[in-house]
């Protein structure tokens, strides 16, 4: 999961202190129960957020912000992969960046 790169109406740039930490589908049968206070139908998706940018924390707080969409890449394939120590540390430092 890339729950750590955040952006804004899907632009380009990602933002940054916001990532997502939890997400489930409430399945009453499985024993996953909704949070307490929603009445919503089994299959609801929730998530958790943390926003760590106080920029963006405002724009939460002034209702800017008040939902999330989850993008998906599918069909994808796994292709075999040689690389070097510093390249994987080099990979691994662009996702956090």
């Amino acid at each position: 999961m890339n729950n750590i790169k955040s952006t804004h109406q899907q632009e380009s740039d990602k933002t940054k202190g916001v990532f997502m930490f939890e997400m489930f589908i409430s399945d009453e049968q499985r024993g996953i129960a909704q949070p307490k206070g929603f009445d919503l139908p089994d299959g609801t998706a929730f998530a958790s957020v943390k926003v760590d940018n106080p920029t963006e924390w405002e724009k939460v707080k002034q209702g800017i912000f008040n939902g999330l969409s989850i993008e998906i890449l599918c069909d994808m394939e796994l292709a075999p992969v040689d690389l070097t120590d510093a390249e994987i540390k080099a990979v691994i430092q662009s996702i956090i960046d």
